[in-house]
């Protein structure tokens, strides 16, 4: 496995369809952003390439002490290949100095993908990351954060979601 992190823009066609199944609409803000931020700084929107082949994405934003792994998905054909604890484990090296956390769904045995998030938060869990003692509400989702440990705060949480927003949009966000 020869993983590479490189700009999006080789591989847009790849990403965006990726994106646009790996994760549910209410849950992806549109690809516009995503790219604003990268092009005044915040953020990192990359494809993941193993021998140039295209198996997933990462998007992490934040400030100098806090970031989120806003996105991280591995493609279909790449699935159960190792990738995903490969990916996760090139993100926190990156970012040794900082604290950096990720948000999931939380476990709702009524919820249509209760197995899946049972496996997606295990798969976590297997590679370091540990549930905070508070949930988020983004948009009217419900999230778990998870972290490497390190205690994210509401405040510093927060910070993170005015990057990623701004301000004003963060409001509307929050109060939905």
């Amino acid at each position: 496995m020869e993983l590479k992190f490189v700009d999006i823009d080789d591989y847009r066609k790849q990403v965006k369809h990726l994106f646009v199944t790996a994760f549910p609409r209410e849950e992806r803000p549109p690809m516009w952003m995503l790219t604003r931020r990268c092009r005044q700084g915040k953020a990192r929107f990359r494809a993941v390439v193993d021998s140039g082949r295209f198996v997933g994405l990462t998007y992490v934003i934040g400030d100098d002490r806090v970031k989120t792994l806003m996105f991280l998905a591995i493609d279909e054909s790449a699935r159960d290949g190792g990738y995903g604890s490969a990916i996760l484990k090139k993100v926190r090296a990156e970012y040794p100095d900082q604290k950096l956390f990720l948000n999931i769904e939380p476990l709702d045995e009524n919820a249509p993908n209760y197995d899946q998030r049972c496996r997606r938060k295990a798969f976590y869990e297997r590679n370091g990351l540990s549930c905070l003692d508070y949930q988020v509400r983004e948009a009217g989702v419900t999230y778990e954060m998870m972290t490497y440990g390190e205690y994210v705060t509401r405040d510093e949480y927060e910070e993170v979601m005015r990057v990623m927003y701004g301000s004003l949009l963060y409001k509307i966000i929050k109060r939905m």
